[in-house]
């Protein structure tokens, strides 16, 4: 099932992060170049890696990409199968005590088939660049696997496995550190705490891994701040508690999958005695109440509720520092796997309920099936949302037409098709709604370039300039209208001043190799175009700039 709903993701296009995590990304043309496969995304090099070997497959088309997380979660789906009916029979018999017999077989069985159906599943097994979160939960179910088996009385090679399924899924993202927080939850829940070796064992590894998720915190954190993301980081407490609120939305999307998006708008909360505050807190402390209660039943509806809320902390923390968006549907299935191990005991235990009425006998199973078949259709109509990147923006638009990037992308989209009057209009909407954005007056001038509206152009990358005067993209615009005029020395006055603003620029580079060759100075044009093949040797039509100026430079001059 969980690969049937799938298939029709499987020839989806590239989307959005898809062009620079995957479609340009350089690093993935060689598996032979495993130190710039492995730099590329410092802190997520196993899925760079799994990207390299898509590409040495299937080459550069999406097929093999979306092929391979779909086969990451159909495995998934398995190892979520074997690992919730390990914890049910350890919720049955641990310290909790419950007094209501739960089959394991049946809601292991229920856990597995909402994780391979439910249609919040898409963004992450469907969007390329989400594989970071399929292929992280492929190496924590396995350490979770083979931590339980240890625990237990398993053989070291089990403990072996367990690390090194953590430090695969480290370096896969940043989201594995809470592994040494499920193993207190199992502790705490489902554990035969009863038992002194299972208990020592447990504590022993718990600490151990606290110790290295500790080390691994800090140096994520050292990578965050040094190299991926060197400007000064602030933490917003206003966010806090529109992240306590993303748990109330994230529950809203299983239960209600139709308001599904590629980009979800989340509302500031005004105040701390505001109705929307209170709920924001109420929701997370209603699971964590509930955990507890439903000790009684089954221990492992507990830890299913622990690993939903403490899955998506990491993810919360980077939102608090203004490092990505507070709600992202891919970051949901991870804390998924626990939360349907606790909905799959619920429904294992009232499936398994005896009913003297033959009606409601017959109704039941009817009941569920309907209910599955219902989620599968909902995940294959999303996989067709995903077919198209201009119905996916559309959607978003429609679902957050006050929010200015959707239309942004939009517009995008629409100018890959050709598509320039309508990707005008949706430029235009991003700029209306965020004026203030450098991105939207360089993709709307750089659009009306093409269109060859001038004027208009010079509008947008005038006000580019004067927004961010830091930002190369300005001079290069108005060069580039300079140079299209005839205007050789404003052309090279501005190029110039790109490369001031941004030293290493591939872009202006290439300007000023094109206005020396136009301006008959093959020579300057030679020496922009060598500067390129030590700086990025690689960009494409740079060695034909190399040829055609190296053959300008030795041809014979022409006879008079």
């Amino acid at each position: 099932m969980a690969g049937l709903v799938y298939v029709n993701a499987l020839h989806n296009p590239f989307v959005w992060d898809d062009f620079r995590v995957v479609a340009n990304n350089r690093s993935l043309e060689s598996l032979t170049h495993l130190r710039a496969i492995a730099l590329h995304e410092a802190s997520r090099p196993i899925v760079n890696f799994s990207y390299a070997v898509d590409r040495a497959i299937w080459g550069t088309g999406t097929f093999g990409f979306h092929l391979t997380s779909i086969l990451l979660h159909v495995l998934n789906v398995v190892l979520l199968f074997l690992l919730a009916r390990r914890l049910v029979a350890d919720g049955q018999s641990g310290s909790s005590r419950p007094s209501v017999p739960i089959d394991p077989d049946s809601a292991a069985a229920c856990a597995a088939t909402l994780f391979a159906v439910h249609p919040i599943m898409t963004e992450a097994v469907g969007y390329i660049s989400a594989r970071a979160d399929v292929l992280c939960t492929t190496f924590l179910l396995a350490a979770c696997l083979s931590a339980r088996r240890w625990v237990h009385g398993g053989p070291m090679r089990s403990l072996a496995i367990t690390a090194a399924s953590w430090l695969l899924a480290l370096g896969t993202k940043e989201i594995a550190v809470v592994f040494p927080v499920l193993l207190l939850g199992y502790r705490s829940f489902a554990a035969n705490a009863s038992s002194s070796p299972v208990s020592e064992r447990l504590r022993r590894l718990t600490a151990a891994l606290l110790a290295v998720t500790l080390v691994a915190a800090a140096t994520r954190l050292a990578v965050l701040l040094i190299i991926e993301n060197p400007r000064p980081i602030a933490v917003h407490w206003s966010l806090v508690l529109v992240e306590l609120d993303v748990v109330r939305l994230y529950l809203t999307l299983l239960i209600r999958p139709a308001a599904q998006s590629i980009l979800h708008p989340v509302n500031a909360i005004p105040s701390l005695l505001s109705f929307s505050a209170l709920l924001a807190v109420g929701v997370p402390m209603a699971l964590i109440l509930l955990a507890h209660r439903m000790r009684r039943v089954n221990g492992a509806i507990g830890l299913g509720i622990w690993w939903f809320l403490a899955a998506l902390v990491p993810p919360a923390v980077l939102a608090v520092l203004d490092l990505g968006h507070p709600l992202a549907e891919h970051r949901a299935y991870l804390p998924c796997c626990g939360l349907f191990i606790a909905v799959g005991i619920g429904v294992a235990w009232a499936v398994g309920q005896p009913l003297h009425s033959t009606r409601l006998r017959i109704l039941r199973p009817v009941t569920v099936g309907i209910a599955i078949v219902t989620l599968a259709g909902s995940t294959i109509v999303r996989n067709a949302v995903w077919a198209d990147d201009t119905i996916l923006w559309l959607d978003a638009v429609q679902k957050a037409p006050d929010i200015w990037l959707p239309h942004l992308m939009l517009g995008e989209a629409f100018h890959r098709r050709g598509d320039h009057e309508r990707a005008i209009m949706a430029f235009r909407s991003a700029v209306h709604l965020r004026s203030d954005h450098a991105d939207a007056h360089l993709k709307l001038g750089l659009c009306l370039l093409e269109m060859n509206r001038i004027e208009e152009a010079r509008d947008e990358f005038t006000a580019l300039r004067r927004l961010d005067p830091r930002s190369p993209a300005g001079p290069t615009g108005l060069g580039t209208l300079a140079m299209i005029a005839g205007r050789w020395r404003e052309a090279e006055e501005q190029f110039s001043e790109a490369l001031l603003l941004d030293p290493p620029s591939i872009t202006a580079r290439q300007s000023l190799a094109l206005l020396n060759e136009r301006t008959d100075r093959p020579a300057e044009a030679l020496r922009w175009c060598r500067e390129i093949e030590v700086l990025a040797p690689e960009t494409p039509d740079n060695t034909e700039c190399l040829r055609r100026n190296a053959s300008r430079l030795v041809a014979p001059p022409p006879a008079r």
